[in-house]
């Protein structure tokens, strides 16, 4: 398994991520909703505002720069 998700320039979207993945990448989003499952790797957040993320599984690393309003939630698998 080696898929990344990278999104770019994005504004009002929600993306909803069902498999585990190795890697988030937002740069340069406003007003962006994401749900995962579990990452393997990390998830990177650049130049970004009102970012949602919300994490049902593993989450080894998260990596906030230069960004606004970013809320990060973890929820417990079991």
């Amino acid at each position: 398994m080696s898929h990344a998700l990278f999104i770019q320039k994005c504004e009002n979207v929600i993306v909803y991520v069902k498999e585990k993945i190795t890697s988030v990448t937002l740069i340069d989003c406003k007003k962006v909703g994401v749900q995962l499952t579990s990452v393997v790797s990390s998830v990177d957040v650049t130049n970004c505002s009102n970012i949602d993320i919300h994490v049902s599984g593993a989450l080894p690393s998260a990596m906030l720069g230069s960004s606004s309003s970013i809320n990060l939630v973890l929820l417990d698998a079991e």
